[in-house]
Parts: C-alpha cells; sequence; structure tokens
C-alpha cells in the first residue's frame, strides 16, 4: 500500500470507530490566497485555489477532517511558467468555544501532488506534506457556520501559506 493510502485507510477507521453522544459529520469549502515561502516566493506570485473538507467532531473540543486543497501559482519570471499544488491530508483540530465563535487550532499530514512548468521542463510528483493551521468559525446556528483561516504547507519542495474564507454545514 502506498503511504496515502495506509494514511487514508487510518483516518476512516478512526471515523467509524469514534462514537460519542456529540458526534456530528461536517463538510466544508473555501476559496483561498495561496502565498509561496521561503526561497521559491521570488519566482511566484501570490496564488490562488479552493478546497474542502470532510470530518466528524469527536467532541465540543477536538475534531478530525480529511481535507483536499488546491493551489495555482503563475510565474513572475518567464522561465518558470506555473506551479500547481494538490494537498490532501489527514488532520486533528481543537475548537475553544466563545459563544457564537470558535477559534480552533490542528495539525495535519499527508502527500501533496504537484505539477511544475518551466520552459522546456516539465515535473509531476507526489512527495510527503505536513500543515499547521490555526483560524476563527463563526456559527450562524448549530448546523451553518463561515470560516476565516491560515494554513502553513511545509514540503520538500515548497512551503505555502493559505488564507482562506470558507463554509461548513453539520449534519
Amino acid at each position: 500500500m502506498f503511504t496515502y493510502q495506509k494514511l487514508l485507510t487510518t483516518f476512516f477507521l478512526c471515523v467509524c470507530f469514534a462514537l460519542n453522544t456529540n458526534a456530528q459529520i461536517t463538510f466544508g469549502a473555501h476559496a483561498n490566497a495561496s502565498i509561496p515561502l521561503f526561497g521559491w516566493r521570488h519566482a511566484y506570485g501570490v496564488g490562488g485555489g479552493a478546497g474542502a473538507k470532510f470530518g466528524y467532531n469527536l467532541s465540543d473540543v477536538f475534531s478530525i477532517n480529511l481535507s483536499g486543497d488546491y493551489f495555482y501559482f503563475r510565474g513572475q519570471e518567464t522561465r518558470f511558467m506555473e506551479k500547481v499544488k494538490f494537498p490532501i491530508h489527514a488532520n486533528g483540530e481543537a475548537r475553544f468555544k466563545i459563544g457564537r465563535f470558535t477559534p480552533h487550532v490542528g495539525l495535519g499530514a499527508g502527500v501533496t501532488l504537484q505539477r511544475d512548468i518551466t520552459i522546456g521542463f516539465r515535473r509531476k510528483y507526489t512527495d510527503f506534506s505536513a500543515n499547521a493551521a490555526a483560524g476563527v468559525r463563526f456559527k450562524f446556528s448549530d448546523r451553518v457556520s463561515i470560516a476565516l483561516n491560515t494554513r502553513f504547507f511545509w514540503d520538500r519542495d515548497s512551503p505555502t501559506q493559505s488564507i482562506s474564507l470558507g463554509f461548513g454545514v453539520s449534519l
């Protein structure tokens, strides 16, 4: 089994066996601005993208989720054409309810599928990646919320920061 298949299998087994009276299944979608970090930020400008998250609230304080994001960057120099990243991560989040606002922090790990296109060169590869997240969610009701998040993604090639605005639904 590939590493990402093992991670996905472990994530879904955890979801299946986590029985709790406060448990909820959640879904969220977001649009993001993607910011290149460190050495490769000079070659690419701020990018854009989107993502989705499917999760399970184990309690009022802790949840697990599976997230997928899409990042697209255009090159600032003529030799760098574009970079596309698609990280898929299993994440854990801790939440701290303050009325209708819920600040949260989280960590995750998974794989990033990446494609680089430059003049005369194309490369596709998959690599291990990790992320750290923080944000705040505002609940309109018990089932509907809006969230503002930032996540830092680390992989071997090009660390990225994502700032996103999204919505969530609990079942």
